[in-house]
């Protein structure tokens, strides 16, 4: 429980980027996981999406963040059914072109 809050205070005020991409790759792991190995509760997943679906970018450097913005969007969307493997490929599937297929 002391990590899950600490990321989540993380997440809520850190301005350090590589903190915060890290923090989102844990969150992400966890949150995309199968249910049967999801360390979190229901509440806590849906807390952690609350999270990375409101972050403030205001904070961060416009260019620098976008990779931590691609990362979340990334974790976000495949949570509510889109292709888990652009996860996988991240950040590099988001170079080349999507087509609608595969989404």
């Amino acid at each position: 429980k002391i990590i899950i809050k600490m990321l989540g205070a993380i997440i809520d005020s850190s301005n350090s980027l590589p903190v915060l991409i890290q923090a989102v790759s844990i969150i992400g792991n966890w949150v995309t996981s199968d249910i049967q190995r999801m360390p979190l509760t229901k509440s806590e997943r849906e807390g952690f999406l609350w999270q990375l679906a409101s972050f403030d970018f205001q904070r961060l450097p416009g260019v620098s963040s976008q990779a931590l913005g691609d990362m979340m969007c990334c974790i976000v969307l495949s949570t509510y059914g889109y292709n888990p493997t652009i996860i996988q490929e991240f950040p590099f599937g988001l170079s080349k072109s999507i087509n609608s297929n595969d989404i």
